[in-house]
């Protein structure tokens, strides 16, 4: 019973991760001695972990590539961010300076802007995502917070956020990465735009480690 166990098990390997072993040797493995029927499940065991360690090496790697390619997607949009960061404006009275959660929008578009929505993301020294909160914040912490930039009268080609952004509770410690992307903007004739990468934002970023 142990043999004919061992016998299917090399069958299974061989046939599925090292096919070309079975084929090119032409072996018969009913006809198989102990002996061989070990070395071939070794093999076969050897060539399955190879491609988990494979396949572990190339997740990373695939996931940092997604995040550059949106964020190449996001910096080519008429309406973007250029530099987002934590500003502290006071390391002991943060109830009157609290932190500051700040991007810079730049205005490539032909469009007078009058609000733009911001969305903020923010990671820690260990590359863990940071749950945020704004300062008179009810709507509670979340680990992507927008804030709303309003009246800000935003001309073409011009920026906006060097000296402002998004105020956050106490609370909030320990931010050293921030990322931002525009959520949405309105111009002065009233016309709305949402940006269609926002999702894709919030997949890769929301509650994820930074890769």
């Amino acid at each position: 019973m142990k043999r004919f166990t061992a016998l299917v098990i090399a069958i299974i390997l061989a046939l599925c991760l090292v096919p070309s072993m079975a084929e090119s040797s032409g072996l018969d493995f009913s006809n198989l001695s102990d002996e061989q029927l070990q070395r071939l499940i070794d093999a076969a065991q050897a060539e399955m972990d190879a491609r988990q360690a494979a396949a572990t090496e190339q997740a990373p790697a695939a996931q940092e590539s997604a995040a550059d390619d949106l964020e190449e997607a996001l910096a080519a949009q008429p309406v973007y961010i250029s530099a987002a960061r934590l500003s502290v404006q006071s390391p002991e009275y943060k109830a009157l300076y609290p932190d500051l959660l700040q991007a810079v929008i730049v205005n490539n578009s032909e469009d007078d802007l009058k609000n733009v929505t911001v969305a903020f993301a923010a990671w820690d020294a260990n590359n863990l995502p940071v749950l945020l909160k704004g300062q008179m914040d009810f709507e509670g912490a979340a680990y992507i917070k927008r804030g709303n930039y309003n009246g800000i009268n935003l001309v073409p080609g011009g920026s906006f956020g060097e000296k402002t952004g998004l105020g956050l509770d106490q609370s909030v410690t320990g931010i050293v990465t921030v990322k931002a992307m525009v959520v949405s903007y309105e111009t002065f004739d009233g016309t709305k735009w949402e940006n269609p990468l926002y999702n894709e934002f919030k997949e890769k970023y929301e509650g994820k480690k930074l890769q």
